[in-house]
């Protein structure tokens, strides 16, 4: 009989959503690494910064000893990938340590201007075939938010399109099935029920100091606009809701995004 694979805790967003935050609750938790924002689809972005291989490196060089001679840039094979992060989590569990991933969804399901054409399929998900289950939970937060959010970096301010968004955050929600998901308005309203919620969803133990300790966490990718506040609470308004509203009202299949999401409007 075939051994069972493990089960790989995933948090699955497609950025603009509160990722860094969640990634940093995450990290605060006894034991526990964050590989940030990464899939085969990212490690070649941002100079490297979402590689996995360069993130151990600087943050947890203790857990590179199976995986050292690995190249950066071959991980981008998914195949390659799954293979580090089975080396990987031979170490974590010599050290009785847990992992998460936070994958990189936007380059998969919306790509624009780092992929073209878009495949609207997960790379992440190629790479542990036949080697983990992924375990996953969605993290989603209004679109006019959302949209608005992500043109708020500069690489995405002139080529993310409504329609473009709604077209790529429908073919990522397809691929949801059974996997938890859950908003970040709730994650703001109620932090620790949420949190609570998402360590059970992903099978890890809950440690209500991550509440507070979250803010210690610097082994993170994302945006730190916020990163000195220690309390969870809602920003400031986005200046490009007013745009990103009225262009998302114009598109096709937006009102079946906001039903799927759980929105009313």
């Amino acid at each position: 009989m075939r051994a069972a694979l493990p089960d790989l805790p995933v948090i699955r967003t497609l950025g603009g959503c509160g990722g860094t935050l969640v990634s940093r609750l995450f990290g605060a938790l006894p034991r526990t690494v964050v590989l940030s924002e990464t899939n085969p689809r990212s490690v070649h972005l941002f100079g490297g910064h979402l590689n996995p291989l360069k993130q151990l490196r600087q943050w947890h060089p203790d857990l590179l000893e199976s995986i050292a001679d690995f190249d950066e840039a071959e991980i981008g094979y998914p195949p390659v990938f799954g293979e580090v992060l089975q080396g990987l989590w031979a170490a974590i569990e010599r050290y009785h340590q847990r992992i998460v991933v936070r994958d990189f969804s936007y380059a998969d399901y919306i790509g624009v201007p780092f992929v073209w054409p878009v495949p609207h399929d997960s790379s992440l998900d190629a790479a542990l075939q036949d080697r983990f289950t992924p375990r996953s939970v969605y993290l989603v937060r209004h679109p006019v938010d959302q949209l608005a959010s992500l043109r708020t970096h500069r690489a995405l301010e002139r080529v993310l399109s409504a329609e473009r968004f709604v077209a790529g955050s429908r073919a990522f929600l397809e691929r949801r099935r059974e996997a938890r998901l859950f908003r970040y308005e709730e994650l703001i309203e109620a932090p620790e029920a949420i949190f609570r919620a998402m360590c059970a969803a992903l099978a890890l133990p809950y440690a209500p100091e991550a509440l507070t300790r979250f803010a210690e966490v610097k082994a993170v990718t994302g945006s730190l606009v916020r990163a000195a506040e220690t309390h969870i609470s809602r920003g400031v308004p986005l200046p490009g809701a007013g745009r990103a509203r009225a262009e998302l009202a114009r598109v096709p299949g937006y009102a079946e995004l906001l039903a799927t999401l759980g929105y009313a409007a």
